[in-house]
């Protein structure tokens, strides 16, 4: 019978991880977030030459653990099929639900809505809300993720196979897969609105030259008339 070599590598990250808090939080860090990963299976990113990005997930299933509680649990992320961009840098993610589970000594159930894919490098980092569904396990955890509330969640990617970026290949019809390298839900921290555009020098030359252009031929037409 084959085993999965994987599950015992990420068990012991996850595991060290947990040795290590809480003194390794980083200063600002929510005490009680669920935080997860690595992911067993991969998210297919495949462009479509028009600098977007079809995103697919089958499932992703991986350890995961409460930072209130000292017990390992497991995390779940249903299939989900959208499109994300254009790009570049920032990917917008179109409507859909994906839905989300973590066991555990604390239970929970949800549904992810993507709010955008920040791309830059090799290991694009996804941003979304989480609406909690049901919830069940200690009062500090039913407290941190009460039913019916939306709460920030966010992964990066380990190194993409396939593409260098998203940038890259959102530019072509290829495809590139990558597994989640970690994860959090973070029931205290502020949801990360999608990012405004700033139009580039070109652009807004262009839009100067327009509006300079308009102006000219507005005060020409007026000018006949008197």
């Amino acid at each position: 019978m084959k085993t999965n070599r994987r599950l015992p590598v990420a068990l012991a990250v996850i595991t060290a991880l947990w040795i290590c808090l809480p003194p390794c939080l980083p200063s600002g860090a929510d005490a009680g977030q669920i935080t997860f990963g690595p992911s067993l299976e991969n998210v297919t990113f495949t462009g479509n030459g028009a600098g977007s990005v079809l995103i697919s997930i089958s499932g992703l299933t991986g350890p995961g653990f409460y930072t209130g509680d000292a017990l390992v649990g497991a995390f779940t992320f249903g299939p989900v099929l959208f499109t994300a961009g254009p790009g570049p840098n920032i990917y917008p993610a179109s409507p859909g639900a994906e839905s989300f589970q973590f066991t555990g000594s604390d239970n929970m159930t949800g549904t992810i809505s993507w709010s955008f894919i920040q791309d830059g490098t090799r290991q694009p980092k996804f941003f979304g809300s989480l609406l909690v569904a049901t919830a069940s396990g200690s009062a500090a955890f039913l407290a941190d993720v009460p039913p019916g509330q939306a709460v920030p969640v966010d992964f990066i990617t380990n190194v993409m196979t396939g593409a260098s970026s998203l940038d890259f290949l959102s530019g072509t019809t290829g495809s590139a897969t990558a597994t989640i390298s970690s994860g959090q839900v973070m029931p205290d921290a502020v949801a990360v609105p999608v990012p405004v555009r700033v139009p580039e020098p070109a652009s807004i030359l262009l839009i100067g030259i327009a509006v300079v252009g308009l102006g000219v031929g507005l005060r020409r037409r007026f000018g006949r008339r008197l």
